[in-house]
């Protein structure tokens, strides 16, 4: 049987991949394609693609992954299948993953506090025959703060859901969030990172597998502009379904207003 574990199993080995995070103003990665990283990188948009084997439909044995990330919207995605159904070798069977990253200064517009909001909506699905389970996962952070989601998905049982992480604001499988505010200066030159990862769980001969994985970014400021490090950035993102940065703000300058009572 072969057991191929993704290089995501836990929150540990997300941090350790945030961590090895170079101080590039823009990175991207996209399995299957050489990562792009400034200064060199000038693409806001990388794709890559890997397979091993056969094609699907047509032959017993195959591995193939199609993974993209566009920084100018936020959009990753990972399109990807594995087969064993003959012979005794199998096709190969790799980890995928996707990564934006991006520096950006923020730079206040009036008084008062600065709030952001990062959230990263997530959507995995997975079809199956045999044994084969998948574990996709994602994560989004700011200026340090992450919260983080795991998934454990077989056929014929309930999803597991693994989800770490308070920054500010609640999140769900399918939202990540990160909301931070400043009242005085703001960090200098944060980061904001995404990622997304997939591998596959208990693959043995016989299996089949079909996974898509895809998430959004949307980054929301209140009373300060952001100057990114590529000015295209997110330029083309659609705007969010709601309005969570208001109630942050709303929230934010209560609390100030309580303080100064307060004094």
């Amino acid at each position: 049987m072969l057991r191929r574990s993704p290089t995501p199993v836990s929150l540990a080995a997300a941090l350790v991949l945030l961590a090895a995070s170079t101080a590039d103003a823009h990175t991207l990665v996209a399995q299957g394609a050489n990562a792009c990283s400034d200064p060199l990188c000038t693409d806001t948009r990388l794709e890559g693609h890997y397979t091993d084997g056969g094609v699907p439909g047509v032959n017993p044995n195959y591995s193939f992954v199609d993974a993209s990330v566009d920084s100018d919207n936020g959009h990753s995605s990972i399109d990807a299948g594995w087969s064993w159904l003959d012979g005794d070798t199998p096709t190969h069977s790799n980890g995928m993953t996707d990564v934006i990253e991006e520096y950006v200064d923020l730079v206040r517009i009036a008084p008062g506090p600065i709030v952001v909001r990062a959230t990263l909506t997530v959507d995995f699905a997975a079809q199956f025959t045999g044994s084969v389970g998948l574990q996709p996962s994602a994560l989004v952070s700011f200026n340090g703060c992450q919260v983080y989601v795991s998934e454990d998905m077989f056929i014929g049982y309930p999803t597991t859901t693994d989800l770490v992480g308070d920054c500010g604001a609640p999140s769900t499988a399918a939202a990540l969030v990160v909301t931070q505010t400043y009242d005085g200066q703001p960090p200098t030159h944060p980061l904001l990172r995404t990622q997304l990862q997939a591998g596959y769980l208990s693959a043995s001969k016989g299996d089949t597998i079909a996974a898509q994985l895809a998430s959004d970014l949307h980054f929301e400021v209140l009373n300060a502009t952001t100057n990114w490090d590529t000015p295209t950035f997110l330029t083309q993102a659609p705007e969010p379904e709601y309005d969570g940065l208001a109630l942050v703000a709303l929230a934010a300058l209560a609390a100030v207003a309580r303080r100064r009572t307060l004094h």
